[in-house]
């Protein structure tokens, strides 16, 4: 089942998927093959999930590249809505702080984890 997301004219899977405990590549292309078969096209991450943090969206980002290569159709990135949040930074910050010792801009890293894998 999908619903309208807002305003924004995307139709979202009633229920998203939580990127946050991956570890492997194959734990993800596993789980990832799972939820796209369940109909899921909501997968949610952050560059905080994982070890080292943003280990969740690179693993995604290698196991989407794998994925999209079996099948381009179940995989279409126009039928995808990829979410993610920032607020810990790409390292070791103050705990508490939002930005701990990192600027504002360092932080933006979960498109470029995504990428990279």
């Amino acid at each position: 089942e999908y619903r309208q997301f807002g305003n924004t004219g995307l139709k979202v899977s009633r229920l998203g998927f939580g990127c946050m405990t991956f570890d492997t590549l194959d734990q993800t292309l596993e789980l990832l093959e799972e939820a796209r078969d369940y109909g899921c096209n909501f997968f949610d991450g952050a560059e905080a999930y994982g070890e080292p943090r943003g280990n969740c969206e690179k693993l995604f980002g290698e196991a989407y590249e794998i994925l999209r290569k079996r099948d381009p159709i179940k995989w279409r990135r126009s039928d995808l809505v990829i979410t993610t949040k920032l607020y810990f930074g790409p390292g070791k910050g103050e705990t508490g702080k939002p930005f701990g010792h990192f600027g504002e801009n360092e932080l933006g890293n979960s498109f470029k984890h995504i990428q990279e894998g």
